[in-house]
């Protein structure tokens, strides 16, 4: 594969180096929420406006209108001015909250997994950029970070580069009830537990399902797999492999 602060609609082309090829829908962008800050209310009503009584030099002054009975008790009448619309208290000032940090290391004991891992993006062909060395692993960005309430957090990687195996090479290998620490940028771990495993052709990859951040908080983690095709030096086949946060 070469090149989330969810949170759409946006097809996706993952291409490795190593042959890695993954499709995947953007997901939408993140709505950010965190400590309210609340707007004061408006004012319910103004005081009423005054009405001037100068009149321009030279010219006549209009007649005063005969007093009413009321004014006549000696009660005088309000001044009427122009009608004003009526206000209303604001709604309360949307939440915004920091974005939770970033995952740094991806760890499978397993596997013998230790790998840094990149913050990535797409790049203007539509792919998803995945770090050139084979020995690192890609966090999408656009989409949920491992401290998020919801969503999938998807890791990318190569199976192998022309220098070696690459640090998803025993991927195809997890198996269910395995664990997988990701440490983010605070150094707080999140464990979550496989929960399935399967392997697609690039073409029916269920991109929807996997890069998404609503649902309950998930890791994917994504590589090749198959057979690999000289001509175009890809791998015809994904490996995917998705656990459960446990803790």
């Amino acid at each position: 594969m070469s090149p989330r602060p969810d949170r759409a609609g946006r097809v996706l082309t993952a291409v490795a180096a190593g042959g890695l090829v993954l499709a995947a829908t953007a997901p939408a962008a993140w709505l950010l929420t965190g400590a309210s800050s609340q707007a004061a209310p408006l004012p319910q009503a103004l005081p009423a406006p005054v009405v001037s009584t100068t009149t321009t030099q030279g010219a006549p002054a209009d007649a005063a209108p005969p007093p009413s009975s009321s004014s006549a008790a000696g009660v005088a009448e309000p001044a009427v001015g122009p009608a004003l619309p009526r206000l209303v208290p604001s709604e309360p000032a949307p939440a915004v909250v920091a974005a939770a940090p970033a995952p740094v290391r991806v760890q499978v004991a397993s596997l013998g997994v230790d790998a840094p891992v990149d913050a990535v993006g797409p790049a203007e062909d539509g792919s998803v950029v995945v770090p050139d060395d084979g020995a690192r692993t890609g966090w999408w960005a656009p989409g949920a970070a491992p401290g998020d309430p919801d969503g999938s957090v998807v890791l990318v990687g190569h199976v192998d580069t022309p220098a070696g195996p690459g640090a998803l090479f025993r991927l195809r290998e997890l198996e269910v009830g395995q664990d997988v620490v990701v440490t983010d940028a605070s150094g707080a771990q999140h464990v979550y537990r496989t929960s399935g495993t399967a392997q697609f052709s690039k073409a029916e990859l269920p991109s929807a399902e996997l890069f998404t951040t609503a649902g309950a908080p998930r890791l994917v983690l994504i590589s090749c797999g198959g057979e690999f095709d000289r001509a175009s030096r890809h791998y015809t086949d994904n490996v995917v492999v998705v656990a459960d946060r446990v803790g």
